[in-house]
Protein backbone atom coordinates (compact mmCIF):
# COMPACT_ATOMS: atom_id res chain seq x y z
CA UNK A 1 0.00 0.00 0.00
CA UNK A 2 1.33 3.40 -0.97
CA UNK A 3 -0.62 5.03 1.90
CA UNK A 4 0.92 2.67 4.49
CA UNK A 5 4.43 3.47 3.17
CA UNK A 6 3.77 7.22 3.41
CA UNK A 7 2.45 6.87 6.96
CA UNK A 8 5.41 4.68 7.99
CA UNK A 9 7.82 7.30 6.60
CA UNK A 10 5.99 10.12 8.39
CA UNK A 11 5.97 8.42 11.81
CA UNK A 12 9.74 8.51 12.42
CA UNK A 13 9.70 12.21 11.53
CA UNK A 14 6.83 12.83 13.95
CA UNK A 15 8.55 10.86 16.69
CA UNK A 16 11.79 12.70 16.10
CA UNK A 17 10.02 16.08 16.32
CA UNK A 18 8.19 15.01 19.47
CA UNK A 19 11.42 13.81 21.09
CA UNK A 20 13.08 17.08 20.13
CA UNK A 21 10.22 19.11 21.63
CA UNK A 22 10.34 17.08 24.86
CA UNK A 23 14.12 17.53 25.00
CA UNK A 24 13.80 21.31 24.57
CA UNK A 25 11.09 21.47 27.26
CA UNK A 26 13.31 19.50 29.66
CA UNK A 27 16.29 21.80 28.94
CA UNK A 28 14.16 24.85 29.69
CA UNK A 29 12.74 23.27 32.85
CA UNK A 30 16.23 22.38 34.10
CA UNK A 31 17.47 25.92 33.40
CA UNK A 32 14.47 27.34 35.29
CA UNK A 33 15.18 25.13 38.31
CA UNK A 34 18.16 27.28 39.30
CA UNK A 35 15.91 30.07 40.55
CA UNK A 36 12.35 30.61 41.72
CA UNK A 37 10.50 33.85 41.11
CA UNK A 38 7.05 34.83 42.41
CA UNK A 39 5.51 38.14 41.37
CA UNK A 40 2.24 39.42 42.84
CA UNK A 41 0.34 42.04 40.86
CA UNK A 42 -2.78 44.08 41.51
CA UNK A 43 -5.08 45.61 38.93
CA UNK A 44 -7.88 47.78 40.27
CA UNK A 45 -11.19 47.56 38.44
CA UNK A 46 -9.80 45.47 35.62
CA UNK A 47 -11.35 42.43 33.96
CA UNK A 48 -9.28 39.51 35.30
CA UNK A 49 -10.19 37.34 32.29
CA UNK A 50 -8.40 39.87 30.09
CA UNK A 51 -5.29 39.80 32.27
CA UNK A 52 -5.19 35.99 32.36
CA UNK A 53 -4.37 35.87 28.64
CA UNK A 54 -1.42 38.29 28.78
CA UNK A 55 2.19 37.19 28.38
CA UNK A 56 4.52 37.82 31.36
CA UNK A 57 6.02 41.02 29.96
CA UNK A 58 2.66 42.47 28.98
CA UNK A 59 1.19 41.62 32.40
CA UNK A 60 4.06 43.46 34.08
CA UNK A 61 3.44 46.49 31.87
CA UNK A 62 -0.32 46.65 32.49
CA UNK A 63 -0.67 45.68 36.17
CA UNK A 64 1.09 46.94 39.30
CA UNK A 65 3.77 44.74 40.82
CA UNK A 66 3.11 44.81 44.57
CA UNK A 67 5.22 41.96 45.99
CA UNK A 68 8.19 40.05 44.64
CA UNK A 69 10.32 37.11 45.76
CA UNK A 70 13.32 35.60 43.97
CA UNK A 71 15.19 32.62 45.40
CA UNK A 72 18.40 31.29 43.93
CA UNK A 73 19.61 27.70 44.20
CA UNK A 74 22.53 28.89 46.36
CA UNK A 75 20.12 30.25 49.00
CA UNK A 76 20.18 33.93 48.01
CA UNK A 77 16.74 35.53 48.39
CA UNK A 78 15.45 38.89 47.17
CA UNK A 79 12.17 40.19 48.62
CA UNK A 80 10.05 43.16 47.70
CA UNK A 81 7.54 43.62 50.54
CA UNK A 82 4.34 45.64 49.94
CA UNK A 83 4.04 48.74 52.10
CA UNK A 84 1.32 51.34 52.34
CA UNK A 85 1.58 54.47 54.51
CA UNK A 86 4.77 53.11 56.07
CA UNK A 87 3.21 49.75 57.06
CA UNK A 88 3.39 46.33 55.46
CA UNK A 89 0.20 45.40 53.61
CA UNK A 90 -0.41 42.22 55.62
CA UNK A 91 -3.25 40.84 53.47
CA UNK A 92 -1.30 41.22 50.24
CA UNK A 93 1.84 39.84 51.84
CA UNK A 94 -0.05 36.81 53.21
CA UNK A 95 -1.40 36.06 49.72
CA UNK A 96 2.07 36.45 48.21
CA UNK A 97 3.68 34.31 50.91
CA UNK A 98 1.14 31.55 50.24
CA UNK A 99 2.05 31.61 46.55
CA UNK A 100 5.76 31.44 47.37
CA UNK A 101 5.15 28.30 49.47
CA UNK A 102 3.07 26.77 46.70
CA UNK A 103 5.76 27.58 44.12
CA UNK A 104 8.44 26.03 46.35
CA UNK A 105 6.41 22.82 46.73
CA UNK A 106 5.81 22.69 42.98
CA UNK A 107 9.51 23.23 42.32
CA UNK A 108 10.46 20.38 44.67
CA UNK A 109 8.06 18.03 42.86
CA UNK A 110 9.55 19.11 39.53
CA UNK A 111 13.08 18.42 40.79
CA UNK A 112 12.06 15.00 42.15
CA UNK A 113 10.46 14.11 38.82
CA UNK A 114 13.49 15.28 36.86
CA UNK A 115 15.80 13.24 39.08
CA UNK A 116 13.63 10.15 38.64
CA UNK A 117 13.77 10.58 34.85
CA UNK A 118 17.56 10.81 34.75
CA UNK A 119 18.27 8.18 37.41
CA UNK A 120 19.65 5.02 35.80
CA UNK A 121 17.37 2.01 36.07
CA UNK A 122 18.37 -0.52 38.73
CA UNK A 123 19.99 -3.59 37.25
CA UNK A 124 18.46 -6.94 38.15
Amino acid sequence: DKEDDTQAEAEPGMLKRFASQVGEALKKALADITSLEVRTFVADGQDMAEFSTLEREELAARASLKAYTRMAMDGDVDLLVPRSNGKVDKDLWAAHEGMVKQAQAHRMELIKTALMLIKPADKK
